[in-house]
C-alpha cells in the first residue's frame, strides 16, 4: 500500500513568528482577549515592567497583531487602549 502525505505550508513572516515564542508578548495578547486595556492595566495584570509593555505593544501594533485606539478621560488625559484583533476592541 502506498500512502501519500499532503503537507500544507503556511506563509508566516519571521517577524510575526517571533511573537509566538515570546512569553511576554503572548501574555499581553492573551490579557487583551476580553476587553481593551491601557498599558498600565496590562503591566499590572501581567506583572511585566511598564517599559517592557510599551516596547512589546509598539512591536505588536507595528506587526498588525493588535489594535490601538484612544480616548480622553474625564480629566482630559489622553489614554491609548489596546485590544486583541479577535476581540475587535469590544
Amino acid at each position: 500500500m502506498l500512502y501519500c502525505l499532503l503537507i500544507q505550508t503556511f506563509e508566516v513572516d519571521d517577524w510575526k513568528l517571533k511573537f509566538f515564542t515570546d512569553k511576554q508578548a503572548m501574555r499581553i495578547l492573551s490579557s487583551l482577549t476580553k476587553s481593551p486595556k491601557s498599558a498600565r492595566e496590562i503591566s499590572l495584570e501581567c506583572d511585566i515592567p511598564i517599559a517592557t509593555v510599551y516596547r512589546k505593544l509598539h512591536s505588536l501594533h507595528e506587526s498588525e497583531m493588535l489594535l490601538r485606539t484612544g480616548k480622553i478621560t474625564d480629566d482630559g488625559v489622553k489614554c491609548k487602549l489596546y485590544s486583541n484583533l479577535k476581540s475587535g476592541g469590544n
